[in-house]
């Protein structure tokens, strides 16, 4: 295809000023972009897969880093009850990739967890703070574990009518965690 004539439907062309590479790599982006929708999106909700990223990921707000992983994660469930909800045919990586993938990147955000915590712990070198440190850590943990399993559970059972109620759960959550907050570790 000729990148510098753009023909219209009317017939009519026009010369398109610029780099033809920069249209060639439009339309390859146009191409993946096709490709990739189908996949992780519908045509009702384009951008579902970002906006439920965004939401699990706000349960990570006070961490940037945790939020980085939930986000991914979550597009990767996102794109999972798309293909089975509406039984597509996948276009791109396999469903058993898109589940290997929410495997790695949950033990990758592990790994990052746990050498978070470990570097916390060298860090400190007065005793005390050491002790108390290490109970918050440890409720902390205790909380953020239970956060990973639950978002786990919701992977398995993902559907599109249970992302609907998805976003009622992630409210339940923040409540949850807010509520945790506001009455401490050793609190019920």
């Amino acid at each position: 295809m000729d990148y510098q004539k753009e023909e219209f439907e009317d017939g009519k062309g026009r010369t398109r000023n610029g780099s033809p590479i920069f249209y060639k790599l439009l339309e390859e982006m146009a191409n993946t972009h096709d490709r990739k929708s189908h996949d992780y999106a519908s045509n009702e909700n384009p951008f579902g897969n970002y906006h439920f990223a965004g939401q699990v990921s706000s349960l990570f707000a006070h961490s940037v880093k945790d939020a980085g992983f939930a986000g991914r994660i979550a597009e990767k469930v996102y794109r999972l009850a798309n293909l089975e909800g509406s039984q597509k045919t996948v276009s791109n990586e396999s469903i058993e990739d898109t589940e290997k993938d929410i495997c790695v990147i949950t033990l990758l955000w592990m790994a990052d967890r746990r050498n978070r915590r470990e570097s916390l712990n060298q860090a400190s070198t007065d005793g005390a703070k050491l002790n108390s440190k290490s109970r918050e850590d440890n409720s902390s943990r205790k909380i953020q574990d239970n956060l990973e399993c639950q978002i786990i559970e919701i992977a398995q059972q993902m559907t599109p009518q249970t992302l609907e109620r998805s976003e009622s759960y992630l409210r339940e959550v923040r409540l949850s965690i807010e509520r945790h907050k506001s009455v401490g570790p050793y609190q019920k």
